[in-house]
């Protein structure tokens, strides 16, 4: 029955000019796709050739057997292979059957996953530490403030950013298991997790704790988890503007949070600022005024 509601849905979907392959998960298969979570008997991923954003969930019914259809551009499975934000639709991809696969294009991303070699390796490390970052300094910034509950869920999610670093740097992708994953690759952030969740020390202790761990041992690693946006910066003598960089694709999966990023690295002393004299017209007036741009140490 579920080879027929396979044929069924190929027939339906597939063959359309738009799409350029199919991916299925059955309900077999609870490990990546557990019937108590998501409740289908089966899992069809679309993909559609196309440089927007797209995803689009469904749901289908042939007699008893329901179907979960998500239909996803190329572009966001570009997108979230570099960024790591859809772990779960990753891990499908792996582990998923291929039905159809015009041009190989999920066969080719499938080995581009597996292999993780640069510059995706790169490019996933960056997005990592970006948001180890982001959630790093917002923990700081609550416990200024006395929130003592809002630093502590910024700095489990700050951990959880350092167990990514820590998987990448092992050649692994950071499944949704994360901490499983973690376990068996350094026990020492793993103990930091099991700190910051069990301890009988108060919430404002436990989060000062990891605020010192995070900032001796990962923010440490800034220049080799950002190893791709120096290069970048030495690429070419003259400095970069912000808007220079937010353009360019490989840094498009961070360009949100470039400007934070380089500041860090500025007072890294990894990046310096340059100082660009530029004459604009405001209003009545015509004011000099220096952009920052930037450039590698």
């Amino acid at each position: 029955m579920m080879d027929f509601m396979k044929k069924t849905l190929l027939t339906e979907y597939i063959n359309r000019p738009e799409y350029v392959g199919a991916i299925c998960i059955e309900d077999t298969v609870p490990d990546i796709y557990p019937p108590e979570i998501y409740g289908f008997d089966m899992l069809l991923i679309l993909v559609t050739e196309t440089d927007t954003p797209l995803h689009e969930t469904m749901h289908v019914m042939n007699g008893k057997l329901s179907v979960q259809v998500h239909k996803v551009s190329t572009w966001s499975m570009e997108r979230w292979l570099v960024d790591g934000e859809n772990r779960t639709i990753i891990q499908w991809l792996i582990q998923g059957e291929i039905l159809q696969d015009h041009k190989s294009y999920l066969h080719q991303l499938r080995d581009r996953i597996i292999k993780f070699e640069n510059p995706l390796r790169e490019q996933r490390m960056l997005a990592e530490f970006t948001q180890f970052l982001r959630s790093y300094l917002q923990a700081k910034q609550f416990m200024r403030l006395n929130h003592e509950m809002d630093a502590y869920q910024r700095i489990i999610e700050s951990l959880g950013h350092w167990a990514g670093i820590v998987l990448i740097e092992e050649g692994l992708h950071p499944e949704v298991s994360v901490w499983n994953q973690v376990h068996d690759i350094n026990l020492g952030v793993y103990k930091l997790y099991e700190e910051l969740t069990v301890s009988q020390e108060t919430v404002g202790q436990r989060v000062e704790l990891l605020l010192l761990a995070c900032e001796f041992s990962v923010m440490s690693k800034m220049k080799e988890c950002c190893s791709l946006l120096l290069r970048i910066l030495s690429s070419r003598q003259d400095p970069w503007s912000t808007n220079d960089l937010v353009e360019l694709p490989e840094l498009n999966h961070v360009r949100d949070d470039l400007p934070l990023l380089l500041q860090r690295m500025v007072k890294r002393s990894l990046v310096r600022e340059v100082e660009v004299l530029q004459s604009e017209s405001l209003e009545l007036d015509t004011a000099l005024f220096a952009e920052v741009r930037y450039a590698a140490v």
